[in-house]
């Protein structure tokens, strides 16, 4: 859905991938973006019907797996892999794709080609790097389970693989060299189609394909032959651990940074993502309106700033989530469901030996038990589970037929899964500790950071006291509103130019303000400033501070001129 211009697809991937994630790698900005693309493949997945939509799908998902590739690790796989064949085959003027004479393909050469490429392929597929490997690992899972009653699907499934493995990454390395700086000179044109003509071949190849029609038919066989490597190929590609072992981080590790998260980007970027947010606003918070986030952020950000092209500003934002999740009616449901089953289960338990043609008809039976023995809570229990099972009906997540005579495999697949998750949060437990003892020590280390700051501190005021001599100066209150000194103020505008204020540093912190009026002793303005208050509002992002004496002042603009006007000192 966003967006839908193929240049602003692209665009819109480098901001997600290459702002967001940075550049270079580091373990937990791996396993964050990691993350990011496997949720988003799972939706992409989950909202096709059929392989070949999942393939053919132009969408960012599938932009932004391109743009992952183009980092330092993507980059390095295919400098050492590809340069030299490049080298080679940018060198060759004949037309063996024969895409631009018309006469159809030179069969030897175009296999020649097609054979040095998919060794040097095979021959480095330990060298991929891990996090494309690690994806391709997911789509295979999600693919599978989206289409697992599907088997008319399900055997396409290495076809997307291979789709993935090869044309979303080597493809695109093959048809565009000079944007993973493998080629820094122009390519020539006759060169460009060759290019062309052997990733299509080779595409074919790893999606399990053949050519139907066209001027490549004839490479059918060499295709047809290279298909259960490929096979052995993809299998191998996807057989890595996941990501939690092989970086050696969790969902808990984010705990644990000293630093706030932070990105630095261009201005120009912010705005042309505004315009395509409120562009698409519709869309995107159809389902919460109003209350959807984002709509709350774009409708307090306002209408829209325009930046000029030319405008090279950069400036850094710290990243906070200031909305906890929600979650809509169906993943409520979901939740009841498994609540449901749980509920069953202990029923289950806790009245044993009950049997009938249908789960409805047990259940019934032991509710009519538990009544007529005077077990009213335990009856109550029961009727709990025959009402949700109704509810949960409704939206399709359980089946009414039989007598919810599926649910019954719902509990069982439970029983089965329920050590399978025991294990898991015996792990899951580890990690925490892990992280809790990592935390543990962040404290102790911010504790003596704070000790030894806080002494380094006392040391220099003590020097600054030491040293310190009283210092007073005079400026006219359109001095301070020129120097953006202050913000706001109630002094009537016709007084304005008369105002004198006279700012005392009288000791190393603290600074003394008198404005006054040449004759007119009734008027004041005094106030006492603290540094200290200065900064803590600097440190809570505050843009001003009132003075309580009917003046405002802008904090930044104030520390700077404090600085320059009483701390500096003059070499």
């Amino acid at each position: 859905m966003l967006p839908a211009n193929p240049k602003e697809k692209e665009w819109f991937a480098n901001v997600i991938i290459l702002r967001l994630y940075a550049n270079a790698f580091s373990p937990l900005e791996e396993f964050l973006l990691l993350d990011l693309l496997s949720e988003s493949l799972a939706n992409e997945v989950n909202a096709v019907d059929t392989v070949d939509e999942f393939v053919s799908s132009n969408s960012v998902v599938s932009h932004m797996l391109t743009t992952y590739n183009t980092r330092k690790e993507g980059k390095t796989y295919v400098k050492n892999t590809f340069v030299s064949l490049f080298k080679d085959l940018l060198s060759v003027n004949e037309d063996f794709g024969g895409t631009m004479s018309q006469k159809g393909p030179n069969i030897p050469v175009l296999t020649k080609y097609c054979d040095m490429f998919f060794e040097k392929i095979l021959e480095t597929r330990d060298q991929l790097p891990y996090g494309y490997r690690y994806l391709c690992k997911q789509i295979s899972r999600f693919v599978e389970a989206r289409f697992e009653k599907k088997p008319d699907q399900l055997k396409f499934h290495l076809r997307a693989l291979g789709y993935y493995v090869f044309y979303r990454f080597m493809g695109c390395v093959i048809i565009r060299p000079d944007q993973f700086g493998i080629v820094e000179e122009a390519i020539p044109e006759v060169a460009a189609f060759n290019l062309v003509a052997l990733s299509k071949v080779l595409k074919s190849a790893f999606m399990l394909a053949e050519e139907k029609s066209g001027p490549f038919i004839g490479m059918n066989s060499w295709i047809l032959s290279k298909h259960n490597t490929v096979r052995d190929y993809i299998k191998d590609v996807v057989d890595v651990p996941d990501a939690e072992e092989k970086l050696q981080v969790n969902k808990y590790a984010q705990l644990a940074r000293k630093e706030k998260a932070a990105i630095i980007i261009p201005l120009k970027e912010i705005c042309h993502l505004h315009a395509l947010l409120l562009e698409n606003k519709p869309e995107l918070t159809s389902e919460l309106g109003n209350n959807d986030p984002l709509s709350i952020i774009l409708d307090e950000i306002g209408k829209l700033r325009r930046c000029p092209e030319n405008n090279t500003t950069e400036i850094q934002l710290t990243l906070t989530n200031r909305f906890p999740p929600v979650l809509t009616t169906i993943d409520r449901k979901k939740n009841l469901k498994t609540d449901t089953i749980n509920e069953a289960i202990k029923v289950l338990r806790k009245i044993p030996g009950f049997s009938g043609d249908t789960f409805l008809e047990i259940f019934v039976r032991m509710k009519l038990h538990c009544k007529k023995i005077g077990e009213d809570e335990l009856a109550n229990e029961v009727n709990q589970v025959i009402a949700n099972l109704q509810n949960l009906a409704k939206y399709g997540l359980v089946s009414p037929k039989d007598g919810f005579n599926s649910f019954l495999k719902d509990i069982s697949l439970e029983i089965q899964q329920r050590h399978t998750r025991r294990q898991e949060h015996l792990r899951e437990l580890e990690r925490l500790k892990v992280a809790i003892n990592e935390l543990e020590e962040a404290k102790k280390h911010m504790e003596q950071k704070n000790k030894d700051f806080q002494s380094y501190l006392k040391s220099l005021r003590e020097m600054s006291q030491k040293n310190f001599k009283q210092k007073t100066k005079s400026f006219k209150y359109k001095e301070l509103y020129k120097s953006r000194v202050i913000a706001d103020s109630e002094i009537p505008q016709t007084q304005q130019g008369k105002v004198i204020f006279e700012i005392t540093h009288c000791e190393a912190e603290k600074f003394s303000v008198k404005g006054k009026i040449k004759g007119i002793p009734a008027f004041s303005r005094n106030f006492e400033l603290q540094l200290g208050d200065l900064l803590t509002a600097k440190e809570n992002d505050q843009e001003t501070f009132d003075t309580e004496k009917g003046l405002e002042l802008h904090v930044n603009s104030t520390l700077f001129f404090l600085n320059m006007n009483f701390y500096k000192e003059k070499k």
